[in-house]
């Protein structure tokens, strides 16, 4: 299966470019609020559990596994995500 699209570009970290955020969801929320339309569909691939997501973000959050990356399985549960 071959996933296509492109990279937008990728958060500063929970302490990055002088904000501290209270958690990883909130980084993201940060970087989407700066750098999308405002009606971009995406989903978070992360090595972290959804705990660090904020409760809009939980059920577009899948966790990966941080030794191997994406499988297979993370694959099929982004796609659909992304078709709902």
């Amino acid at each position: 299966m071959e996933v296509t699209g492109e990279i937008a570009g990728c958060t500063p970290g929970v302490w990055g470019e002088g904000q501290v955020y209270n958690c990883r969801g909130e980084e993201i929320q940060g970087w989407m609020e700066e750098n999308s339309d405002g009606d971009s569909c995406y989903i978070i691939l992360d090595d972290m559990d959804n705990t660090e997501a904020t409760d809009y973000q939980k059920h577009l959050w899948i966790q990966v596994n941080p030794h191997t990356g994406i499988s297979h399985e993370d694959a099929i549960i982004a796609i659909e995500i992304l078709n709902m």
